[in-house]
Parts: C-alpha cells; sequence; structure tokens
C-alpha cells in the first residue's frame, strides 16, 4: 500500500478555508456541495476528502480555530471574578462580544450546524465553556447564590438553548442592535440564574 504524500501548501489551506466559512455562512449546510466549494477554492475533492473526510468534519475543522479564540475569550474574562454568578456573566457577555465580531463564524455555528451536535459531541469546541459555565452554576448553587430548584445541566441547557434561540433570530432576521439584543439576552440569563 502507498501513503498519500501530497502536500497543499499552507496559502491554498487558508484559501480553502476563507472560501469554505463564505459559503457555509451564506447558505444553508445542505445547499453548500463539496463540488461547488472545490470549484470556487481551486482544489480537488481528494484534497477535501484528505484533509478532511466528509463536509462536516471540513466545516467543524475551519471553525475550530475561532471556537479555540471564544473559549480563551470567555475563560480569560471569567478569571477576573471569584463570585460564580459574575464569573458567568462574564462568560456570556465574552460569548456574545465574540460572535458580535465574528458575524461569518456565528452564521455557521447558529444556522449550519445542528443543536445536537453541541450537546452531544464530548469533544465540541464549545464544551470548554460549557462545562466552565456549569461548573460556576454548581458553584453558585452551592453559595445559594445561584437557583437551586433546577439541576445545573437543566439550567445550562435552558441557558444556552435560549442564548443559541436569540442568536438565531438575531442572524436571520437581523432587527435590531446586536449590542443591545445580546445586553438583554445576558440580563435575562442572569435573572433566570440568580432567582
Amino acid at each position: 500500500m502507498t501513503t498519500d504524500k501530497r502536500v497543499i501548501e499552507e496559502a491554498t489551506l487558508e484559501n480553502l478555508r476563507r472560501t469554505i466559512l463564505s459559503m457555509f455562512a451564506e447558505n444553508p449546510f445542505n445547499d453548500v456541495g463539496i463540488r461547488q466549494i472545490c470549484q470556487e477554492a481551486r482544489v480537488s475533492p481528494q484534497t477535501i476528502y484528505k484533509y478532511f473526510g466528509s463536509k462536516e468534519m471540513m466545516l467543524f475543522a475551519c471553525i475550530r480555530s475561532d471556537m479555540e479564540k471564544l473559549n480563551n475569550a470567555a475563560l480569560t474574562a471569567a478569571r477576573k471574578f471569584s463570585k460564580p454568578a459574575e464569573q458567568i456573566e462574564a462568560m456570556l457577555q465574552a460569548w456574545c462580544r465574540f460572535y458580535g465580531k465574528n458575524p461569518v463564524v456565528a452564521r455557521i455555528v447558529f444556522l449550519n450546524i445542528p443543536v445536537s451536535y453541541w450537546i452531544s459531541e464530548q469533544d465540541s469546541v464549545q464544551m470548554q465553556v460549557w462545562s466552565a459555565i456549569r461548573s460556576a452554576i454548581e458553584n453558585g448553587q452551592k453559595a445559594k447564590k445561584i437557583n437551586r430548584d433546577l439541576p445545573a445541566d437543566l439550567l445550562l441547557d435552558m441557558l444556552m438553548g435560549s442564548l443559541h434561540r436569540i442568536m438565531a433570530r438575531w442572524l436571520t432576521e437581523g432587527k435590531g442592535s446586536f449590542s443591545k439584543t445580546s445586553q438583554q439576552a445576558v440580563g435575562a440569563s442572569m435573572h433566570l440564574l440568580t432567582s
């Protein structure tokens, strides 16, 4: 058996990444085909399958570095605070700021990747932030500062589910200021957690 020793230049991979992000930000997942991507990026389908394996894995690979930046920003913001509620609020604000500054990534995450992926995949690139928020919820519940009537996992699901829906609505309808919408969403989320 021979090993494929073809190497793609970094510039070609970056062009492919930009093409993929652009196409998925503008179109639903099922409307974007591998051939269409290849034609636009001027690469062969074999290149896609060699480096990514499938259309789904290609999309996840293209946003992984962005998601790592989001994780870092949210976790760094949380470290500035000692109280669990303040940590959660800081992470949610960082989350909103990131997507407000990166609408292409937001369109892919909220309009093209099924919610079931973010919930079921234990290696999901957003898992770091979700785990940190869950931990802060649990710590806040122990300190009697966060709602103890519901389990931490359910609070996390309610929180993230509502934020995902708000983000999807804002991206599809484009109504109102993103800054105002995100402030209201974070405020409502904190009210849910602390009441």
